[in-house]
Formats: structure tokens, sequence, C-alpha cells
């Protein structure tokens, strides 16, 4: 057996260097493996959850998943969104549904109110409408598939009054035709008389306003 002697200095030496290793190596034995975090975009998110980035925006305001912001962009971590689904999730058993659908039950009572508030809110739309007939609304006419307007929808229309529509069908400028004893405009003469028209007519719009 061979005897190799050290010098009292190399081997107080390289014995503390063997227990800086055996202390290093011990360290990383009691430390837990951490594994590299995995971030996602939202475009790679969305299409993990098979939802629209919309909704992973309203899921964001209503603070559902974390996320972190980096650069304009927001970010997240897969773990996060593990534990959020996890947090998430109902485990039911047959002996737990009933407590578990318990809330999503509506009473009779409760349905019957309800519905007697919404037909109560529709009676009074229905009466609103019914108010309203014959004070300003009223049925359109049409000839032809086109629709006709009085004096009183022309006149409105254009901002003009019946003295004017009376000179431009005097003159043959605005063509119209008769029913019942009564003037009507067909649409498609109102837009010819504007277009061939159209200087004439605004001049007499200023000539009329009382406050030009």
């Amino acid at each position: 057996m061979e005897i190799i002697t050290f010098n009292h200095k190399v081997y107080q030496d390289l014995s503390e260097k063997i227990e800086r290793i055996a202390d290093y190596v011990f360290k990383k034995e009691a430390q837990p493996q951490h594994t590299p975090e995995i971030w996602l975009t939202s475009e790679e998110l969305a299409d993990l959850l098979k939802i629209s980035t919309r909704t992973l925006q309203r899921l964001r305001k209503e603070r559902v998943i974390p996320y972190t912001m980096v650069r304009s962009k927001c970010l997240y971590r897969l773990s996060d969104v593990e534990e959020c689904i996890a947090r998430r999730i109902v485990s039911c058993t047959p002996q737990a549904y009933p407590q578990i659908a318990r809330p999503m039950i509506l009473e009779t009572e409760t349905f019957e109110r309800w519905m007697r508030e919404i037909i109560a809110r529709l009676d009074r739309q229905e009466h609103l409408l019914q108010s309203l007939k014959g004070t300003g609304i009223k049925e359109a006419m049409y000839v032809d598939g086109e629709r006709l307007l009085d004096n009183q929808d022309l006149c409105q229309l254009l901002q003009t009054s019946k003295q004017s529509l009376q000179r431009y069908r005097s003159s043959g400028m605005l063509r119209y035709r008769k029913l019942r004893h009564k003037t009507y405009y067909t649409e498609s003469d109102v837009q010819e008389f504007l277009k061939k028209h159209l200087e004439t007519f605004s001049a007499g719009c200023h000539a009329s306003d009382p406050k030009r």
C-alpha cells in the first residue's frame, strides 16, 4: 500500500474545498426543483381557452384572471391560469346536485311576479302607442311601390310654406298628382325637383326665412 504524505497547510486547504463542495451539493438537494415559468400572450391564451380576446379583456377587467403588463402588452403566467381554472371547477356528485342547483331554480311566486311586471310594462307601451295614433303618427301611402308625400309632409321635409309649394306646382317645376281631391307628391318627383331647381328652391327658402 502506497502512503502519500501532505503538508499540513495543503491538507487543510483540500479539506476546506471538500467541505464547500459538500455544502453546495446538500443545499441544491434541499431546494425544490423550479420549472421555468411559461408566459402566454392574449392571442395564445384566447386560443388555448377557446374564447375571444374581448372575453379575455372582460376577465381582466373583472379581475378574474391575473396578468402582467410588459411593454404595453398583456402577458399571462400559465400557472396562474391553471390555478384560476382549478378554483372554478365544481365537483358535483348526485348527492350534492340538489344543493348546487337550488340557487338556480326560481320559486313559482318570484317567476309569476316577474311575468306580471313584464306584461304590465308591455301594456303601458301599447297604451302609449295607441295614444299617439292620430296625433303625430300617420300611415304612409304608396303607389306602385313608391311612397307618397302630402303637402304637410313636403313642407316639413323642405322647410317651406304651402304657398311656395303651390307656386312650384303652378309653374310646372314640381310634379304632383291628385287623389281624392288631395295633392300628393312621389319621392322621385321631389328628388327630380331638387336636382333641377336646387338654386331656385334655395333662393326661395332664403327669401321666405324671416330671420334673413
